[in-house]
């Protein structure tokens, strides 16, 4: 997910256009990724790997979400999320039903549970990231840590992006992100 992020980010650079623009126009995030190249100590997969910048390994870390780095945060670990100007990402977080699945009814009983509004505000607590309903109230503690409510995701310039544009081309830029980095 990260890598189709940063792809956005480089063609938002290449093209002047802001992310929500930039998103149709990766072509010209290429030569700007590969730009990059010199400067990147590693490509992580992991949310631990965050903890690079923490230990002093890296100066920043790229794309990531907050729920890989408030809980360390909130722990007093030296992380912070940052907000550009020009944007910042949206994560959703999902769940899906599986198609011709053995227990049906069962699995909409497990999505209907998740999407409860007293199951999302424990997860969100858990994980310091927004949960996917409205409605649900945070102490302090937890809310300045959350994109949410909406209001708040807007002051911070928060971007989704066009997912059902992204997921048809996703695996053509995973392969030409694979042979810029590693070829």
């Amino acid at each position: 997910m990260t890598i189709v992020l940063m792809l956005m980010v480089a063609a938002a650079l290449a093209t002047g256009k802001p992310l929500k623009e930039a998103q149709y126009d990766t072509d010209a995030g290429w030569a700007k990724l590969a730009d990059l190249k010199p400067n990147v100590l590693s490509i992580y997969d992991a949310e631990a790997q965050t903890m690079m910048v923490a230990q002093g390994q890296a100066d920043f870390g790229g794309i990531e979400y907050s729920k890989a780095v408030y809980p360390h945060t909130k722990k007093g670990v030296p992380l912070d999320m940052t907000f550009p100007k020009e944007g910042a990402f949206t994560g959703i977080n999902s769940i899906a039903l599986v198609k011709g699945g053995p227990h049906r009814d069962l699995a909409l009983a497990y999505i209907n549970r998740i999407l409860d509004p007293g199951v999302q505000k424990m997860l969100s607590e858990a994980t310091l990231s927004a949960p996917s309903v409205k409605g649900i109230e945070f102490g302090a503690d937890t809310a300045k840590f959350l994109a949410y409510p909406e209001a708040k995701m807007e002051s911070l310039n928060l971007f989704t992006p066009d997912w059902k544009y992204i997921i048809p081309r996703r695996a053509q830029w995973l392969e030409k992100y694979n042979q810029t980095f590693n070829g």
